[in-house]
């Protein structure tokens, strides 16, 4: 009579526990989700808000760790989560989801644009790099307000001389910066 293999639980010394049946995966979703889109809105936040590093940081660690403070015995009975997976599901989900949705509704509900031409090539996250050591845009992006440029069109379609930077405060009181093309109208002669 053979033996049947055993596994490697067996081989180990353990047993598998009848009540050790976790199969819940969203959370584990809304982490990864979290994750990547804490990805995104930091490369989008360091690219087109004009707000400082610092202020970035602490309002990602008031969102992730805020929620660490309502934990309780309805988080276990409600999410069956522990202490320790509490404070990761809002490490990696809710704070980064929080954040999200904070920079989302700046960019999205804004107010107050400006548009000035400026000659290329000033790039955007230098304009950034100098508003955070300065606290003010250089004033040769500001020189030249308007969204119209009098002369031809370049014949080369990648030939970029002009382009408009248009600044406009967000919902929540940070600036957020966008790039176009300028309208181009043929010079009076």
């Amino acid at each position: 009579m053979r033996a049947r293999p055993r596994t490697w639980r067996q081989l180990a010394g353990q047993q598998r526990r009848v009540d050790d049946d976790d199969t819940r995966q969203w959370p584990i979703w809304l982490m990864l989700i979290g994750l990547f889109a804490m990805i995104v809105a930091f490369w989008w936040v360091a690219s087109a808000v004009l707000v400082s590093y610092w202020v970035v940081v602490r309002l990602f660690c008031a969102f992730a760790f805020a929620g660490n403070l309502v934990f309780g015995r309805w988080v276990e009975r409600v999410f069956g989560m522990t202490r320790s997976y509490w404070f990761m599901f809002n490490l990696l989900a809710v704070g980064p989801c929080l954040f999200c949705l904070l920079f989302a509704v700046n960019a999205l509900f804004t107010s107050d644009e400006r548009a000035f031409i400026i000659r290329e090539p000033i790039s955007g996250l230098g304009l950034k790099n100098y508003w955070v050591e300065h606290g003010t845009l250089p004033a040769i992006a500001t020189a030249a307000p308007g969204d119209t440029v009098a002369m031809e069109r370049s014949p080369l379609a990648n030939d970029r001389q002009f382009s408009v930077l248009r600044l406009s405060k967000g919902a929540l009181g940070f600036v957020v910066m966008g790039w176009s093309e300028p309208t181009y109208v043929p010079p009076t002669r």
